[in-house]
């Protein structure tokens, strides 16, 4: 078997180059046949290399995003959710089919502080949110839906 000169731990290909830059010396020599060729080809499976983009770009979105918010790693995050069976502030099971759907589970931390709290659900994460994380406002809004409970409604 001969190797190639540029890289000398790859197969010849030809020219005395390996594959990958004969392939590149092939593209600089008449990019427009390759660039067609990957148009077509992205127009027939346009779906199969959009979600294959989706997927590689949230992954590293993914573990850039935790640990710039979190200041934790993307395994620390796992585990911890691995260990969440329900949300922490109104216990009922997190729903995983429909990303970041009312019952996806998120990460609370405050936001001063950068202190997390623990995993709840998308929409109790809103109502925090609404209420400025103010657990006196949450409160008086807690007594106001007491004092007018159900059977009070007209």
């Amino acid at each position: 078997m001969r190797y190639a000169t540029c890289h000398p731990d790859r197969p010849h290909k030809a020219y005395g180059l390996c594959r990958s830059c004969y392939r590149k010396a092939k593209y600089h020599e008449n990019p427009e046949p390759i660039r067609i060729q990957v148009r077509e080809y992205r127009e027939r499976n346009k779906e199969a290399v959009n979600q294959r983009g989706r997927e590689r770009y949230a992954s590293i979105l993914r573990g850039e995003y935790i640990q710039e918010t979190f200041k934790i790693t993307e395994k620390e995050y796992d585990t911890k959710l691995a260990n969440t069976p329900a949300c922490e502030l109104c216990h009922k099971p997190f729903d995983f089919s429909r990303i970041l759907g009312p019952y996806w589970p998120v990460l609370d931390h405050d936001h001063e502080t950068g202190k997390i709290r623990g995993f709840i659900h998308n929409t109790c994460n809103h109502g925090i949110g609404k209420f400025k994380e103010d657990p006196v406002l949450c409160r008086m809004a807690a007594d106001y839906l007491i004092r007018f409970g159900p059977s009070k409604l007209l």
